[in-house]
């Protein structure tokens, strides 16, 4: 048995914490994908991975025990994606509209449309 193990478990969650415990919590990388500590050193988590009785009593600790940033990204490719992300939704709303006017007589019947006219007014068509 690791001479860590043989130590109190109380003394063992503050050396996890201490370990775990990054200056100014974490930060994620949009260019790398990844969360980062503070100082865009990587998360190191070989502790956990020393075995298994470590890894269950560490479990999680790293996200509980620092602060979680995440910031607004902006490039022009994003910006691009952006808006052609936001026509192609525009798009399809639309047509899904046109679609579902135009199949709305096939699906339902006169008396459930005046039920659910009824029932949710504020869906009814405006009038002209």
């Amino acid at each position: 048995m690791s001479r860590l193990l043989q130590l109190p478990r109380e003394i063992r969650d503050l050396v996890y914490e201490h370990y775990f415990r990054g200056a100014g919590g974490f930060v994620y990388d949009f260019a790398a994908n990844k969360l980062r500590r503070a100082d865009g050193h990587p998360i190191e988590l070989a502790l956990v991975l020393t075995c298994r009785h470590v890894a269950a009593e560490a479990h999680g600790l790293a996200l509980r025990v620092n602060t979680l940033r995440f910031t607004t990204f902006h490039s022009d490719d994003t910006q691009e994606h952006a808006s052609l992300l936001h026509l192609f939704n525009l798009n399809i709303r639309d047509r899904k509209e046109i679609l579902l006017n135009s199949l709305a007589p096939d699906l339902l019947s006169w008396e459930q449309a005046q039920a659910m006219k009824s029932l949710h007014p504020h869906f009814a068509p405006a009038p002209n």
